[in-house]
C-alpha cells in the first residue's frame, strides 16, 4: 500500500539489547534483527518514498517495570527473574549483585515513559525530511533533542549515549558527577564495542 502510493512511514522499536547481551538470547536476537531489518528494507524502499527507522527507547518505565520496582526487594528479584535474567543484567552492571540491582533499578526509575517514543514517532513522521533517516538506528533521547520535546512528566529522559549516564550505571558515581551530561560517546563507538571481529 505504502509503495503503491509513493509515500510511507514504518518504525521498528529495538533497543541497545541488539548489541550486547540483556534479559535473555530471543530479546537480543530479535532487536538486532529488527534493527537489520530497518537498514536493508530502507534499500528497498527508499526508491519509493518509504521511510524506514528503527527506534532505541532507553529504559522503560512500563506498567511492569514499575509495578516491580514498588513491590518487596526479595519479591522484585523473583518476578524479574521470571521476566528474564535479571541477575545476569545485574552482574553485567556491576559484579556485587546487591549493587548492580540497585543500580538497574535506578535506572528505570530515571527512564523514559511509555509514551516518549510515541512522541518521538509522532515527531519523525511529522517531519518532512525523514527520509534523510531511512535506514538508521535513532535514540529517542537524540530525537527528544533534535525536536525539541520532552517526556509526559517534563522530565528529559538520560541518553543511552552519555557518558554521565554510562558512568552512573557501571559504578563510576563520584567520576559521573564531574563529566558534563551533553558529553556523549558516538554511535560509531557503540557499534564498534560490540564488534565480535
Amino acid at each position: 500500500m505504502m509503495v503503491r502510493n509513493g509515500s510511507g512511514f514504518i518504525v521498528n522499536i529495538s533497543s541497545a539489547g541488539g548489541l550486547r547481551y540483556l534479559f535473555n538470547v530471543p530479546y537480543g536476537v530479535g532487536k538486532q534483527a529488527l534493527d537489520r531489518m530497518a537498514s536493508d528494507m530502507a534499500e528497498e524502499l527508499k526508491k519509493k518514498n518509504v521511510c524506514m527507522v528503527s527506534i532505541w527507547p532507553g529504559a522503560v518505565r512500563t506498567e511492569f517495570i514499575t509495578n516491580v520496582i514498588t513491590e518487596k526487594k526479595k519479591d522484585k528479584v523473583l518476578t524479574l527473574q521470571k521476566f528474564a535474567n535479571f541477575t545476569r543484567v545485574s552482574e553485567i552492571v556491576s559484579p556485587k549483585y546487591e549493587s548492580g540491582f540497585s543500580q538497574v533499578t535506578e535506572m528505570f526509575e530515571r527512564g523514559e515513559t511509555p509514551e516518549y517514543p510515541g512522541k518521538a514517532i509522532v515527531a519523525l513522521a511529522s517531519d518532512g525530511r525523514r527520509m534523510e533517516k531511512t535506514g538508521r538506528i535513532l535514540i529517542t533521547e537524540d530525537l527528544g533533542k533534535e525536536y525539541g520535546f520532552k517526556d509526559i512528566d517534563g522530565r528529559e529522559p538520560p541518553n543511552l549515549r552519555s557518558i554521565t549516564f554510562l558512568l552512573l550505571h557501571s559504578g563510576h558515581n563520584q567520576l559521573a558527577q564531574w563529566v558534563p551530561s551533553w558529553l556523549k560517546v558516538p554511535g560509531w563507538f557503540l557499534w564498534g564495542s560490540a564488534s565480535r571481529l
